[in-house]
């Protein structure tokens, strides 16, 4: 959850509504937008970074590692690297599904990562995890070839399997 242990909240009395304590995601930085997984949670923050915390086994934290963050003291915070995306990449929005995510940028391009063992990556070339091993994220992640003229506007992700509401721009040259 975030909190720097692992105790259950919500099955207690005086555990939530005002009991319930801010996650800590740095210094100045507040969430946009939430987006849930299995076991992990991702934040699209104020300054359009995306940071992850929770359970890790396919990378779907996208800090080229497989381990989880959040369970311990000083995990969180400004201690919680943001993902590394390509240079010159900003944030539009963000989604998830059961163990991995993706973004839309403002440029229109689709970034996914974590797990891919069925597909839900969309990359077309493998089935594997992306974000689990070194060299994968940062100007290493590849965007997802949508095909020409489509333009992603929202993506959602399930257990196995992503799917994105398109505009698709068709052009014709009259004769």
């Amino acid at each position: 959850m975030g909190y720097g242990d692992t105790v259950d909240r919500g099955n207690g009395a005086n555990e939530l509504g005002d009991y319930l304590p801010f996650v800590n995601l740095g210094t100045g930085l507040l969430a946009k937008s939430i987006s849930s997984l299995e076991s992990s949670s991702c934040a699209y923050l104020n300054d359009a970074s995306v940071k992850c915390w929770g359970f890790n086994s396919e990378g779907q934290l996208g800090r080229e590692d497989t381990a989880s963050v959040g369970t311990q003291i000083n995990q969180m915070g400004n201690n919680l690297s943001p993902i590394a995306f390509p240079s010159g990449v900003t944030v539009k929005s963000l989604s998830s599904g059961h163990d991995h995510s993706g973004i839309i940028t403002e440029t229109e391009l689709l970034f996914m990562w974590g797990a891919g063992i069925k597909g839900q990556l969309g990359n077309g070339q493998n089935n594997e995890d992306i974000g689990d091993s070194a060299n994968e994220m940062g100007n290493y992640l590849v965007a997802v070839k949508l095909g020409t003229g489509t333009i992603p506007l929202q993506l959602s992700g399930g257990n196995t399997h992503s799917v994105f509401i398109f505009i698709l721009f068709v052009s014709y040259i009259l004769v």
